[in-house]
């Protein structure tokens, strides 16, 4: 062992003496660790950790399957399904149910909203999650009018209660009424689906299986209960329900494990930014075997002699190999280094429902990849130029002068054979960049359906407790639109239950009076607004009218169509004289279409519009609403006055996540926008490392060919030709490495189809501007080493000799 850290000892002193050789080796390999490493981090830390629940790998969502139907295959059920669930299900342990609830939060300082969500009594039981203080909700306490009681979060508790240690039992006044706080979660718990929600509150909803559709559940499976069996056992009851129930005829059950629900959005982008840092570590690899390989050319007399007095060739592959593992191993400090500042690239293209709960670092499981990614890098690219330089013939290593002129032939082949790799791998990983840049500007060039510019949103939400029916919510519907209309600087103003961009749109069916309906009811997607939402968003109005003052609860039932809805659905039919039946299969509402509007795109750019209906929140008011305000200025300089307009109104009541109408917009696409930018990183890394691969081989093939260089001088070749040569031999290697890369080019197109938007995944423009650039960019590397062989004169080369 002893004698193994000598030789260490005796390779590192040597690498002392060529500091720039070091320099440029370890910082490639940097790069190509670090890029690894980052990528890992989040890789780790979203798919390959466990969730922050005991035996997580146990926890599913149910859904009701509604593919037969024509609807979503992750659709969602009501109470009453979840108690049928609960009898039914032999492959669960415990189920529960949560969904959204925020509530206002009345202070000695003010009114605020707070984040919360309602759960059934068997919600942290289901999840695993012991409370830090106090107790879990009891079922004598999830039913309809049930106590009010609350369980806080651990930073609701410390910033909102001060951290008061005889909080169990306290009061907390939310929508003005007292609530009981009787526990308090431990720090760090995020609810599954809920993420950054502060309080919770008992259920306490009906249970009619027919009614209501709105409710994720939430499932832990029994020891040893596989996905498949679980997934058997919710079909069966489906099917035995569908026979009961009218409304869940068509629903099979449908079993998702917890974390592939949480990372869909991301997990598939990860996993390409994964493959794209794989790529450019094999980029760095094959630019270190390159480096080398030329060193061990330029110290070819060096491991004769060793040969010569002894050294068996085991020695000298382990020489080169511990030299290649020890600048890996350097090469790795300076990867997790530039990994920090990866992972927070990384951060902020991850959803925003993802970047505010996963914590990006460096631990041991990540510098255990790093270390692992720096030995096989290091035995990799070391492996070639060690098994070369074992192979030499000392005899003519020693008659040559160690320059290797002629023993080098196999070095040679090999160094090109890595140069043309390095340009097929950076070819594809290029293309792919640019198939996603040109995917983010179709994207970019989608028209939303409205204007965003100038649009100020926010959320209200009208506790029951003041406005306790329809009638109170229509009341404060109109004083609110009246207040807010009457703000100097205010255009125009709208209430909506959803807001494009945002993903929260929900479904239902509908019917055309007079058709029958040909089995099930047409899925049909659904937003209550207000008079004046549509005109505040700019949406064309194609025909008709909006909703009016005439449009009330104790008229005919109005509705307005989208284009996508007429289209799809209506045919030729006349859409001011058509009348639609909503809920036909339960209580089925018959409404005349009064206006047709053009389509919004509500769940980002890239999904195509869906048929919509807006309904009239006149007749379909709604408790929890978006404002939407027009404003002739900056948008954000109007929030003092609008709460104050707003505590006119009620001073009950507060603003919830003021925004921009713009930024949900660039929300939209920052997934997309980031991964194209990361991805382009990686291209262009790529770029540059194949460039100086290229440049490094035509320059060490400049210097072997000094000779003969200066003898075509001397029989008349001029700088041009020697130029020619030295281009034309460069571009020979890249032509093969291009060549070879188009195969692969097609391979990753195929692979990121289902990413892209609009675009083929070979896409000809793409592929021949990258193609371009490429070649550009090997010659621009090749050309110092080129004007340097154009500039040998017979007298150098003689001197060379």
């Amino acid at each position: 062992m002893s004698a193994f850290w000598a030789e260490v000892w005796q390779v590192a002193r040597g690498l002392a003496t060529r500091p720039a050789f070091v320099f440029v080796t370890v910082l490639t390999l940097g790069l190509g660790i670090g890029a690894n490493t980052a990528i890992f981090s989040a890789v780790d830390a979203l798919l390959l950790k466990d969730l922050p629940y005991p035996e997580s790998d146990r926890l599913v969502m149910l859904w009701a399957d509604g593919t037969e139907r024509g609807f979503a295959k992750q659709d969602i059920v009501n109470p009453g399904v979840l108690l049928e669930w609960e009898r039914s299900l032999s492959t669960i342990e415990s189920i529960a149910g949560i969904d959204t609830w925020d509530t206002t939060l009345t202070q000695e300082e003010g009114v605020a909203m707070v984040r919360g969500a309602r759960v059934t009594w068997r919600f942290f039981e289901t999840l695993g999650v012991p409370l830090a203080r106090g107790r879990a909700f009891t079922q004598a306490e999830d039913v309809e009018n049930g106590p009010r009681v609350v369980i806080a979060s651990h930073e609701f508790w410390q910033r909102e209660l001060g951290g008061d240690p005889n909080v169990l039992g306290s009061s907390v006044t939310l929508n003005a009424q007292p609530w009981t706080v009787v526990g308090v979660l431990p720090p760090d718990f995020n609810a599954p689906t809920q993420l950054g929600a502060k309080l919770f509150k008992p259920f306490q909803g009906a249970t009619d299986p027919e009614q209501g559709f709105f409710l994720p559940v939430i499932a832990r499976l029994k020891p040893g209960v596989s996905i498949e069996q679980a997934d058997a056992d919710l079909d069966a009851i489906q099917a035995s329900l569908a026979a009961e129930y009218h409304s869940l005829r068509q629903l099979s059950g449908y079993v998702q494990p917890l974390q592939e629900l949480l990372v869909q959005g991301v997990s598939r982008q990860l996993l390409v930014l994964l493959g794209a840092t794989f790529l450019v570590l094999l980029i760095a690899c094959a630019n270190i075997a390159n480096l080398l390989l030329a060193r061990a050319v330029s110290r070819a007399r060096e491991l004769a002699i060793r040969s010569a007095i002894g050294a068996s060739r085991s020695r000298i592959m382990r020489q080169v190999l511990i030299e290649s593992t020890l600048l890996s191993l350097l090469g790795m400090f300076v990867g997790v280094g530039l990994a920090w500042f990866g992972m927070m690239w990384i951060a902020m293209a991850l959803p925003a429902s993802l970047a505010d709960t996963t914590s990006l670092g460096i631990d041991l499981r990540v510098m255990g990849f790093a270390l692992m990614i720096a030995l096989s890098t290091g035995l990799v690219a070391g492996s070639v130029p060690a098994w070369l330089a074992s192979r030499r013939e000392v005899s003519e290593t020693l008659r040559s002068g160690g320059r290797g002129s002629s023993g080098d032939r196999g070095g040679q082949r090999m160094r090109a054979v890595l140069v043309a790799g390095t340009f097929a791998l950076a070819l594809a990983l290029t293309v792919s960049a640019g198939l996603f840049l040109k995917s983010l500007t179709r994207i970019l060039d989608v028209d939303p359906g409205f204007k965003p510019d100038g649009v100020l949103t926010f959320a209200l939400n009208l506790p029951d407790t003041r406005y306790p029916d329809t009638d109170a919510l229509r009341v404060v519907h109109d004083e609110l639109l009246e207040r807010f209309s009457s703000i100097p600087g205010v255009e125009n103003v709208g209430f909506s239950s959803t807001l494009p961009m945002s993903d929260l749109i929900t479904d239902t069916g509908t019917a055309i009076e007079g058709v029958p309906l040909d089995g099930n009811p047409l899925r049909t997607w659904y937003s209550r607004v207000s008079s004046g939402y549509l005109e505040t968003l700019e949406v064309p109005l194609l025909r008709g009218r909006d909703f009016n003052a005439s449009d009330r609860a104790d008229g005919a039932c109005v509705v307005l169509a989208t284009e996508t809805y007429v289209e799809r659905y209506l045919g030729s039919r006349d859409p001011l004289e058509t009348r639609v039946i909503l809920s036909p299969n339960s209580s089925a509402i018959s409404c005349e279409i009064v206006g047709l509007y053009g389509d919004l795109r509500f769940n980002g750019l890239s999904t195509p519009p869906d048929p919509t209906l807006y309904l009239p929140t006149s007749r379909f008011a709604n408790r929890q609403f978006f404002v939407v305000m027009r404003t002739k200025g900056d948008e954000l300089a109007l929030l003092p006055v609008v709460r104050n307009a707003l505590a006119e109104v009620d001073p009950g009541l507060a603003i919830w996540v003021p925004t921009p109408m713009e930024n949900l917009v660039n929300e939209s696409v920052r997934t997309p926008r980031q991964v194209a930018a990361l991805v382009g990183a990686f291209a262009l890394l790529s770029l540059l490392l194949a460039a100086s691969g290229v440049y490094g081989v035509v320059s060490y093939n400049v210097s072997a060919r000094t000779r003969e260089f200066g003898v075509r001088t001397a029989l008349g070749a001029n700088q041009f030709d020697i130029l020619r040569l030295v281009l034309v031999g460069g571009l020979w290697l890249v032509g093969i490495g291009m060549a070879a890369g188009v195969a692969l080019t097609a391979v990753f197109g195929q692979l990121l189809s289902n990413m892209l938007y609009e675009v083929e995944p070979f896409d000809l423009q793409v592929f021949s501007s990258v193609s371009m650039l490429l070649v550009l960019a090997a010659l621009l590397a090749m050309m110092v080493p080129a004007r340097r062989a154009a500039r040998v004169q017979p007298i150098e080369a003689l001197r060379y000799e």
